[in-house]
């Protein structure tokens, strides 16, 4: 959700660490845009996923 999507970029970022931050930041993108790709699955239209997760319209239409 993007809790973690925030979570894991907060965190990555206040340890300092260029690789924490990293990692932190990919595996809160990679969950944001499993729950896009679930979303559209269900034949959400693309402007509310967009709207309930908070990504652009353009990497929604690639899913």
């Amino acid at each position: 959700h993007a809790e973690g999507h925030a979570e894991g970029h907060a965190e990555g970022h206040a340890e300092g660490h260029a690789e924490g931050f990293k990692e932190g930041f990919e595996q809160g993108h990679h969950m944001i845009l499993e729950i896009a790709r679930s979303l559209k699955q269900s034949g959400m239209k693309d402007e509310a996923i967009a709207a309930h997760t908070g990504l652009s319209i353009s990497i929604i239409r690639v899913l």
